[in-house]
Protein backbone atom coordinates (compact mmCIF):
# COMPACT_ATOMS: atom_id res chain seq x y z
CA UNK A 1 0.00 0.00 0.00
CA UNK A 2 1.15 3.15 -0.57
CA UNK A 3 1.74 5.63 2.36
CA UNK A 4 2.48 9.43 2.38
CA UNK A 5 6.38 9.93 3.17
CA UNK A 6 6.38 10.33 6.74
CA UNK A 7 6.94 14.31 7.97
CA UNK A 8 10.51 14.92 8.78
CA UNK A 9 10.94 17.33 11.43
CA UNK A 10 13.74 19.80 11.44
CA UNK A 11 14.90 23.10 12.57
CA UNK A 12 14.34 24.84 9.30
CA UNK A 13 11.15 26.75 8.47
CA UNK A 14 10.13 28.05 5.20
CA UNK A 15 8.16 30.80 3.48
CA UNK A 16 5.46 30.51 1.52
CA UNK A 17 7.48 31.02 -1.49
CA UNK A 18 9.71 27.94 -0.97
CA UNK A 19 6.57 25.75 -2.28
CA UNK A 20 6.59 27.60 -5.83
CA UNK A 21 3.19 28.03 -5.58
CA UNK A 22 1.41 31.47 -6.30
CA UNK A 23 -1.10 32.37 -3.17
CA UNK A 24 -3.80 32.18 -5.66
CA UNK A 25 -3.02 28.50 -6.37
CA UNK A 26 -2.79 28.00 -2.79
CA UNK A 27 -5.78 29.54 -2.62
CA UNK A 28 -7.72 26.73 -5.18
CA UNK A 29 -5.99 23.70 -3.78
CA UNK A 30 -7.28 24.77 -0.36
CA UNK A 31 -10.85 25.67 -1.61
CA UNK A 32 -11.03 22.01 -3.28
CA UNK A 33 -10.10 20.06 0.33
CA UNK A 34 -6.16 19.27 -1.64
CA UNK A 35 -4.43 20.45 1.44
CA UNK A 36 -4.46 19.01 4.86
CA UNK A 37 -3.87 22.34 6.58
CA UNK A 38 -4.59 26.14 5.95
CA UNK A 39 -1.58 27.81 4.08
CA UNK A 40 -3.16 31.78 5.61
CA UNK A 41 -2.88 30.26 8.77
CA UNK A 42 0.97 29.41 8.82
CA UNK A 43 3.30 32.51 8.57
CA UNK A 44 6.35 29.82 8.14
CA UNK A 45 6.45 26.77 6.84
CA UNK A 46 7.97 23.11 7.99
CA UNK A 47 9.48 21.00 5.01
CA UNK A 48 6.83 18.74 4.95
CA UNK A 49 4.54 21.12 4.00
CA UNK A 50 6.45 22.93 1.00
CA UNK A 51 6.73 19.02 -0.01
CA UNK A 52 3.48 18.13 -0.24
CA UNK A 53 2.50 21.94 -1.42
CA UNK A 54 5.40 20.74 -4.19
CA UNK A 55 3.42 17.83 -4.92
CA UNK A 56 -0.13 19.15 -5.16
CA UNK A 57 1.76 21.78 -7.86
CA UNK A 58 3.32 19.08 -10.46
CA UNK A 59 -0.14 17.17 -10.61
CA UNK A 60 -3.18 19.74 -10.30
CA UNK A 61 -1.20 22.92 -11.95
CA UNK A 62 1.93 21.54 -14.12
CA UNK A 63 0.82 18.14 -15.74
CA UNK A 64 -1.54 19.58 -18.29
CA UNK A 65 -4.29 17.60 -16.69
CA UNK A 66 -7.92 18.96 -16.34
CA UNK A 67 -8.45 19.57 -12.83
CA UNK A 68 -11.46 17.15 -12.10
CA UNK A 69 -9.09 14.40 -13.71
CA UNK A 70 -5.89 15.42 -11.06
CA UNK A 71 -8.52 15.66 -8.28
CA UNK A 72 -10.14 12.22 -9.03
CA UNK A 73 -6.40 10.57 -9.26
CA UNK A 74 -5.27 12.43 -5.93
CA UNK A 75 -8.59 10.92 -4.38
CA UNK A 76 -6.85 7.71 -5.14
CA UNK A 77 -3.99 8.05 -2.45
CA UNK A 78 -4.19 8.71 1.33
CA UNK A 79 -3.79 12.00 2.55
CA UNK A 80 -1.47 14.21 3.12
CA UNK A 81 -0.14 14.40 -0.49
CA UNK A 82 3.48 14.25 0.82
CA UNK A 83 4.89 11.87 -1.99
CA UNK A 84 7.50 11.93 -4.32
CA UNK A 85 7.97 10.67 -8.03
CA UNK A 86 10.80 8.86 -7.34
CA UNK A 87 8.91 6.81 -5.22
CA UNK A 88 5.37 6.53 -6.93
CA UNK A 89 4.13 6.88 -10.63
CA UNK A 90 0.43 7.05 -12.06
CA UNK A 91 -0.09 3.61 -14.20
CA UNK A 92 -2.42 4.77 -16.92
CA UNK A 93 -3.54 1.22 -18.22
CA UNK A 94 -4.56 0.54 -14.48
CA UNK A 95 -5.77 3.71 -13.25
CA UNK A 96 -4.30 3.65 -10.30
CA UNK A 97 -0.88 4.61 -8.21
CA UNK A 98 1.91 2.20 -7.98
CA UNK A 99 5.22 2.13 -6.35
CA UNK A 100 8.76 2.38 -8.25
CA UNK A 101 9.74 -1.02 -7.05
CA UNK A 102 14.01 -0.81 -7.82
CA UNK A 103 15.60 -4.10 -8.42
Amino acid sequence: MIKPNAPVFELNMYSFEASGLSQFQAAELHQAGLLSFDPFAKQEFAGYDIEEMAFLKKIYFESGLERNMAASMLKKLPRPYRYSFDNIYWCLGEQKWKEVKLS
